[in-house]
């Protein structure tokens, strides 16, 4: 996701990588280069798509992934609807 928002022009790469850096040095459970990786990662790539992206828009569109996931049986895919984004 990183990778195709910066070819896209929606990331820069260096203002991600100190971000990243940044929330990692906040986290230092995260430094396990595990699961706490990935949670300071998305952490990172939310705090910096804040700055183009509504801060709302955002919030309702992880609800919606977070109810998607919860209501899709274990190894579906996880799939959004327009009702889980209302």
């Amino acid at each position: 996701m990183r990778a195709h928002l910066v070819e896209r022009g929606v990331l820069d790469a260096e203002t991600f990588s100190r971000t990243l850096g940044e929330t990692l040095r906040q986290m230092p459970e995260a430094q396990d280069g595990g699961t706490g990786y990935y949670v300071a990662f998305v952490a990172a790539l939310e705090e910096c798509l804040s700055t183009v992206a509504d801060g709302e828009a955002l919030k309702r569109e992880k609800a919606a992934w977070h109810e998607a996931a919860a209501r899709t049986p274990h190894g579906q895919p996880i799939a959004l609807t327009d009702k889980s984004r209302t």
